[in-house]
């Protein structure tokens, strides 16, 4: 994917890591004429939009940390970060059987070896993460309401931002770190925050 050669340094990613993420997008493209996955699928913007957003993320993960992605859907962030962050667990939860299906096969096209698609219900699941997000989930209240018992001791809501967001900590959470970065190809600025109990 040359969209990727490009921006990866830009956007903080790994160049070695480009036949892996051309395959989650080829397999992307595919499934979305059939699969509602995303609005965003033109090669430049999938990089900008989702790969490089997630990225920030992978990076400040602790080392051998469980991650628990809710809706995770196209696969963002959960397999943006298994990739990028081999020593992670990743769980990748989805209540929809094609885009389950969809998570399942890509993988598998990305020989990725440290993640799990759970098609279900994330509020169902009895495990405890080291982190918790839900990139398609925007109110912090709501997503430490829903999810927040998913949580291990310590453990953080991983929050994807946008800088003009309202941000409001969730009742019995306080701020742990805050990232704020720049998506390339004019895609805009973000914020990263992880809020703990």
């Amino acid at each position: 994917m040359e969209a990727y050669r490009r921006l990866a340094p830009e956007a903080g990613l790994p160049l070695e890591l480009a036949p892996v993420f051309a395959a989650w997008h080829e397999l992307l493209v595919r499934w979305n004429v059939k699969v509602n996955l995303t609005r965003v699928v033109a090669p430049r913007r999938a990089v900008a939009y989702h790969l490089a957003d997630a990225a920030p993320l992978a990076r400040v993960l602790p080392p051998g940390a469980t991650l628990l992605d809710i809706g995770s859907g196209a696969g963002v962030p959960g397999l943006v970060v298994a990739a990028l962050r081999p020593d992670a667990a990743v769980t990748c939860a989805e209540s929809s059987v094609k885009k389950a299906a969809f998570l399942g096969q890509a993988v598998a096209a990305m020989g990725l070896r440290n993640v799990d698609v759970v098609h279900d219900r994330a509020e169902d699941l009895h495990e405890r993460f080291d982190v918790v997000t839900a990139r398609a989930v925007v109110d912090p209240p709501e997503l430490a309401k829903r999810f927040g018992h998913l949580l291990a001791d310590g453990g953080a809501l991983a929050l994807f931002l946008s800088t003009r967001a309202e941000f409001a900590t969730p009742d019995g959470f306080s701020i742990a770190q805050e990232v704020a970065y720049t998506l390339p190809a004019g895609e805009g600025e973000r914020r990263l925050v992880l809020v703990r109990r």
